[in-house]
């Protein structure tokens, strides 16, 4: 009974359980042991309360409705015909943006 309660009355010298450690219900379960520790050396007439709780720590959820990024193939690279063909397709596209030209900066 010591062990479960937390605080005595002053006059009655009944002892209460009014402190409390408080979790999700999903949690619970996780919940080991709680118990007020006698003698714990501070100014007050509760008892320390203290709880042991099993932590599971969830992965990261992916959010839904976002598809995962594709990842790239780069052994196709290694082919000289995909080599080519990505250094045209940029070099087009690269070309339009006239990058290296100063007259566009304005400051």
């Amino acid at each position: 009974m010591r062990k479960r309660t937390s605080w005595m009355h002053p006059r009655s010298k009944h002892w209460h359980l009014i402190d409390f450690v408080i979790t999700r219900k999903r949690d619970r379960q996780d919940v080991k042991v709680s118990k007020a520790m006698c003698g714990a050396e501070c100014w007050t007439d509760h008892r320390l309360v203290v709880s042991k709780v099993k932590l599971r720590i969830q992965p990261k959820r992916r959010p839904q409705g976002q598809k995962t990024c594709k990842r790239l193939d780069t052994a196709k690279l290694k082919q000289e015909e995909t080599a080519t063909r990505l250094a045209s397709d940029l070099h087009s596209k690269l070309k339009d943006l006239h990058i290296g030209e100063e007259d566009d900066w304005s400051y």
